[in-house]
């Protein structure tokens, strides 16, 4: 893999500070409130392009900027997640200053929360998944290892519950559930859904290209093997 530069180190390092996004007091909003219009056209258009994630009735809800502390710039709620106000229903709350990036930008990040529930109900996805998690070198394990870190300090220097390595409580999230919930679904989201700045480009091997290859072309399939 080779020696990883300070740039691409910091971009690692970096891609998972866009999941820190406040969680504490959350209130639940009338869904009536949907009006983002156009957007929920953008849903369509990424289920047309990646037809595996079409199964759901997925909604798109503005976000409160009073409850987005952490700066984050959306968030996904499962369907049984207990704050989110469209119950049974995957959502995806899209905050302000999110909503007013160029089209383009905004569908991308979109597409890549959405990835964020395949691992619930789809087994093919997450034998890919499981391939990808065991499929880091030394030197990624270790990377990752400095990410969790890097969060577990950020928590203790500003007192966050809503940090990442931190459960609901304030108790302390172990390095594995971190991987499991967060960490891993980052490595598929950089190469599937990059960003503008591209942050994750040259981070993978060649067998994690391939994995990453088997995701893409599993999202351009039908979903008929679904849980739910």
């Amino acid at each position: 893999m080779g020696q990883l530069s300070d740039s691409l180190m910091r971009g690692m390092l970096g891609a998972v500070s866009d999941r820190d996004v406040a969680m504490l007091g959350k209130q639940v909003e009338d869904p009536s409130k949907n009006n983002l219009g156009w957007k929920r056209g953008m849903i369509s258009e990424i289920t047309q392009e990646h037809p595996r994630l079409g199964k759901y009735d997925w909604q798109l809800i503005d976000g409160d900027p009073s409850r987005n502390v952490g700066g984050g710039y959306l968030e996904f709620y499962s369907p049984d997640d207990k704050d989110n106000p469209f119950q049974g229903k995957p959502t995806i709350e899209v905050y302000p200053s999110t909503s007013r990036l160029p089209r383009k930008e905004l569908k991308q990040m979109i597409y890549g929360d959405m990835l964020h529930y395949l691992p619930q109900v789809d087994p093919s996805w997450n034998k890919l998944r499981g391939d990808l998690a065991n499929s880091f070198t030394d030197k990624q394990n270790k990377i990752n290892r400095m990410a969790y870190q890097r969060e577990l300090a950020r928590n203790l220097k500003h007192g966050k519950p809503w940090s990442l390595p931190v459960r609901e409580g304030g108790q302390m999230r172990p390095y594995s559930e971190f991987m499991d919930m967060n960490r891993l679904d980052a490595w598929a989201r950089g190469a599937l859904a990059p960003d503008k700045y591209n942050e994750w480009a040259g981070m993978y091997t060649p067998d994690q290209m391939k994995i990453i290859g088997d995701m893409r072309n599993l999202l351009g399939q039908q979903a008929a093997d679904l849980i739910r």
